[in-house]
């Protein structure tokens, strides 16, 4: 997901849910000979080797890791005027 596991150890909670996930409907997991898990589509015969649902994590993760910057920088404020 593109997380680093210091700077981002309290957005791990949606790495784990990525690695949990169950399948979406028609998908299967399958492993290659070299034992490498892949992830098919029953109905398509799509396959591929990230888990159908990590892009999805992956947009999560970006939300959360943005606001959480927004919150840390610095606010910019006008000066106040004199009355």
């Amino acid at each position: 997901l593109g997380m680093d596991p210091v700077g981002d150890f309290d957005l791990l909670w949606i790495a784990e849910q990525c690695f949990t996930a169950p399948l979406p409907f028609d998908w299967d997991s399958r492993v290659d000979p070299n034992g490498v898990t892949y992830y098919c589509n029953l109905t398509s015969g799509h396959s591929m080797w990230t888990h159908p649902s990590e892009e999805e994590y992956r947009r999560l993760y970006k939300k959360h890791k943005d606001a959480k910057e927004a919150s840390l920088s610095p606010q910019v404020s006008e000066p106040r005027r004199k009355t």
